[in-house]
């Protein structure tokens, strides 16, 4: 026998709901977090490096010395950055060969490996370009970059510039 005001139904319903709350709240408690979605406001897709920024260093002006290092680390640890170029140019301007035919062996590696430490940042964003005219007798024959052997340019520093952009000749009036 029943109490007085105990419906069957009513408690089975209060049970259903019951059980249903008590899963609802187990099943929050362990629920994974939802895959994200993609926000049109911060894009997924990886960026292209594009920019390509240029720096010109007047060689003549300021021999022994190179852009500066924080201005070429700035520019290539931004991702839009396809590359920098350092441009060697002279007092001319820009577009103009670089008339270095007055220099020793030494100051041409001594350039060298200035710019090598800011190719170093990030060899595959800096490169460099521009024109060297050397000297039209020896141009870049040396066997070595001792200052005693007149004036002109050791042929692995040609190398080395012409590999990492620059073009290196002699006059154009020269042999």
């Amino acid at each position: 026998m029943e109490p007085k005001g105990f419906n069957m139904k009513r408690a089975k319903r209060v049970w259903n709901v019951l059980s249903l709350s008590a899963l609802m709240a187990f099943l929050a408690a362990c629920h994974k977090d939802p895959t994200p979605q993609p926000n049109p406001d911060h894009p997924t897709d990886p960026i292209i490096p594009t920019k390509e920024i240029t720096i010109h260093w007047n060689w003549e002006a300021n021999l022994g010395w190179a852009p500066p290092k924080d201005s070429i680390k700035y520019y290539t640890d931004q991702d839009s950055v396809k590359f920098v170029d350092i441009n060697l140019i002279c007092a001319d301007g820009i577009g103009y060969p670089v008339n270095s035919a007055g220099f020793h062996p030494g100051i041409f590696h001594i350039a060298r490996d200035t710019l090598q430490t800011r190719i170093d940042i990030d060899p595959a964003k800096v490169k460099l370009s521009g024109t060297l005219l050397v000297n039209s007798k020896n141009g870049a024959t040396f066997q070595n970059h001792d200052p005693d052997q007149g004036l002109g340019m050791a042929y692995y520093d040609s190398i080395w510039f012409t590999d990492h952009g620059c073009i290196v000749r002699r006059p154009i009036y020269s042999k």
